[in-house]
């Protein structure tokens, strides 16, 4: 049975405070999270990337929106982060099996 998403972007960053956003984290929920996204749910995996990108000013254009997030938060922010690491992870996935 899949894993019902998180009902906002709010929802999701405070299920996931304190992740180390540098790439050295451990199997807890931020991992599982990155997980899912790489594995089950590729739309949302793009759309976290193409709504959380950097503004050319290093801000986070999708933080930006009135009501979620942090306005002017800088990029990465934890949601573009968790998306990158779990592009990362599909992109190894997808790599190893076109080796096999």
């Amino acid at each position: 049975m899949p894993t019902a998403l998180p009902s906002t972007p709010r929802v999701a960053e405070s299920m996931l405070r304190g992740v180390d956003r540098t790439g050295s984290g451990g199997a807890d929920a931020p991992s599982l999270l990155v997980e899912l996204l790489a594995t089950r749910w590729p739309d949302l995996r793009a759309r976290l990337l193409a709504e959380h990108a950097d503004d050319g000013n290093g801000r986070c254009t999708g933080c930006r929106v009135p009501g979620y997030g942090t306005p002017g938060g800088h990029w990465p922010c934890l949601l573009a982060t968790l998306a990158q690491r779990a592009e990362q992870r599909a992109e190894t996935n997808n790599n190893g099996k076109a080796h096999r």
